[in-house]
């Protein structure tokens, strides 16, 4: 899916930097996966500012 949804945001976006772009590739990515992107819920440890420190 992954490979999939990038073709589809490189057609969209000139530059492969585009920070639109990138932002972009996530929210479709996100549509087609849903929660299972976050499997270890890692943004809600990100969000809580809960890190493992070395």
């Amino acid at each position: 899916m992954q490979i999939e949804t990038a073709t589809s945001v490189l057609q969209d976006y000139e530059k492969v930097d585009d920070l639109t772009g990138i932002t972009d590739y996530f929210k479709r990515l996100y549509h087609y996966r849903g929660t299972s992107l976050d499997k270890k819920n890692i943004m809600d440890e990100f969000k809580q500012m809960r890190f493992n420190k070395p």
